[in-house]
């Protein structure tokens, strides 16, 4: 939503920046299959994986603090109903995780 605000006469810019954020989860999952599959040495393969995971894992990051939390912060809505919010998402995510491993 914020890309068609920034830039409301190009169209065809925003079609092809999200056909290309479309595109790049499954090329990133694809090149997560290949990574596990491959006949690397266990240290260079865990050092790959290492480089790649903080990279998404830094990619999250940013995108949940910069791109989402600050915006819905600056609009003003109930505070305390934004922070429970976060808090019951994080408890869920949290729990989610625990479970699966």
């Amino acid at each position: 939503m914020r890309l068609i605000e920034a830039h409301p006469n190009r169209r065809w810019l925003v079609v092809t920046l999200i056909c290309i954020v479309a595109l790049v989860t499954p090329i990133g999952g694809t090149m997560g299959i290949i990574l596990e599959d491959s006949a690397m040495n266990g240290q260079t393969k865990d050092a790959v994986t290492c480089v790649l995971l903080s990279l998404a894992l830094g990619t999250f990051i940013y995108i949940t603090f910069f791109e989402i939390l600050v915006p819905e912060n600056a609009k003003h809505y109930n505070k305390f109903a934004q922070w429970f919010a976060s808090v019951i998402g994080f408890a869920i995510i949290a729990g989610m995780m625990a479970f699966a491993t």
